[in-house]
């Protein structure tokens, strides 16, 4: 499973990486046609809980925490839920091959409106319906299912 998980943040670094343009980089918009997947409506959960920081990551054993549920709507609006209240905000969506990349900046949170803001980024392989996301200190292998079918 560690394997899986580390293969998981791999792919989203080298994704997130290509895509925003940073690490030399270029970044993949096909404005004119977009892929019928990329618009659906997509909700998502996590089967492990990890945080991280500069100090590295933790993960929480299977029965120490809430699962994480990601709703990505076709007509841009992210939510983010975790525990006691989700982040929410508008996100841009790109496509580049199979993986569809959301991205939300200054998502507030819904319980606690003095929290400061926060930036999210969620890769997704529309072939298997996995994601990782990273928002706040949480960086998160999702699995994912288009609820608009």
């Amino acid at each position: 499973m560690k394997l899986r998980q580390a293969a998981l943040l791999n792919a989203l670094l080298l994704t997130v990486c290509t895509t925003l343009s940073a690490c030399g980089g270029q970044a993949t918009v096909d404005e004119n046609i977009k892929s019928a997947t990329s618009r659906r409506t997509w909700t998502c959960s996590n089967p492990y809980e990890a945080q991280c920081d500069s100090d590295g990551c933790a993960v929480a054993s299977s029965t120490a925490f809430t699962p994480m549920e990601v709703h990505i709507q076709s007509n841009g609006n992210l939510s983010v839920c975790a525990y006691s209240g989700c982040w929410e905000g508008t996100s841009e969506r790109n496509s580049d091959g199979d993986f569809m990349i959301v991205r939300a900046q200054q998502m507030s949170f819904s319980t606690i409106p003095e929290q400061p803001p926060t930036d999210a980024v969620l890769a997704l392989d529309i072939r298997d319906h996995v994601a990782t996301i990273k928002i706040a200190s949480f960086a998160h292998a999702l699995l994912c299912e288009p609820t608009d079918w």
